[in-house]
This record gives structure tokens, sequence and C-alpha cells, in this order.
């Protein structure tokens, strides 16, 4: 057998992620607004919470699911967050 040098592992750059967010309180509901900007593209999510409890979640103007709001607005502000897997 034949000693082989390990391959060197592929740098991966991941795009840089401008983040802010907005709290719009406004009679019976507050509103929590987060932008995503990455390579030129921004990304709107809104999470409207009102007074009676509803609770609702909007990408780019058009409603999502709770899981898509909290994996995609909220993700980037986790601390050494990475979508990769444990086994990676």
């Amino acid at each position: 057998m034949q000693d082989s040098e390990p391959r060197p592992e592929p740098i991966v750059e991941e795009p840089i992620v401008n983040r802010s967010e907005d709290l719009v309180v406004d009679g019976g509901k507050v509103t929590t607004i987060v932008r995503l900007e990455s390579e030129g593209k921004t990304t709107e999510y809104r999470r409207v919470y009102h007074k009676w409890g509803g609770v609702f979640y909007f990408k780019d103007g058009a409603t999502c699911t709770q899981q898509v709001y909290e994996k995609e607005a909220l993700a980037p502000q986790l601390a050494g967050a990475s979508p990769r897997g444990k086994m990676d």
C-alpha cells in the first residue's frame, strides 16, 4: 500500500449577509421586520403578532410558515451557526 497525502479541504466561501431588524408597534399589533441582504438581493420577513393572539408570518409580502420564518430569518443571527450537518 502506498501512503498518500490527504486531500485538502475545499475552501467554501459563504456569502456575506447584512441583517437589519425593525420593530413596529401599531395599535393592537406588533410587527417584527427582518431584512437580509446578500449579493445584491434583499429578502424581507415579517412576523405580525396581534393583541388577540394571532401570529402571522410573511416572506417578501407572501404568507409563509413559522418554520420558514425561524429557519431563514432568525438563523443568521445565531453565533457560530452553520447549515451543515453534525457529521461534516
